[in-house]
């Protein structure tokens, strides 16, 4: 037998695989500290509330608006409306990508607070990205304006990493 070789492995010494399960354990350790959307969510991380800020773009569409000041994995969208069932989710963006499916309107009764099942894994949101979302008045009722629908309310629930 030559002396570099061992009988566990091809050529590999028990310090050298050691070393390399070492480093491989460091960079998973960085990667989920640097990039939380790799750890997992569901270990010891808080589910916390996020506000909106209204911003009234024209009369028949309304832009929410919020920050988070530590990242967060929203999970439920709630919305909060006498009106739901002539609004419509226009758009869901956290940053720059979109999370819903298609560019067809959604109907905002999908994210009634009564509704099972709306539970949606959106993507992490870092510290100061913004959530936005667009509501609009349904095509079906066209000589409605947004006074005719408010109150409206917009909450996101997720998951917070610290």
């Amino acid at each position: 037998m030559n002396v570099g070789m061992q009988p566990w492995g091809l050529g590999d010494s028990l310090w050298e695989r050691l070393w390399r399960r070492w480093v491989g354990w460091q960079a998973r350790r960085a990667r989920k500290r640097l990039y939380p959307q790799y750890a997992d969510v569901q270990s010891g991380s808080k589910r916390y509330p996020l506000g909106f800020f209204p911003q009234k773009v024209s009369d028949r569409e309304i832009h929410f608006i919020a920050y988070s000041q530590i990242p967060v994995q929203p999970q439920k969208l709630i919305l909060q409306s006498p009106h739901l069932e002539k609004l419509v989710v226009l758009d869901i963006l956290v940053g720059k990508n979109s999370m819903l499916l298609s560019s067809a309107p959604v109907s905002a009764v999908c994210f009634a607070p009564t509704t099972p099942g709306n539970d949606i894994q959106f993507d992490v949101a870092q510290i100061s990205q913004h959530i936005s979302l667009r509501i609009g008045i349904d095509d079906a009722y066209p000589k409605l304006t947004l006074d005719d629908v408010l109150p409206l309310r917009a909450n996101l629930l997720g998951k917070g990493f610290e």
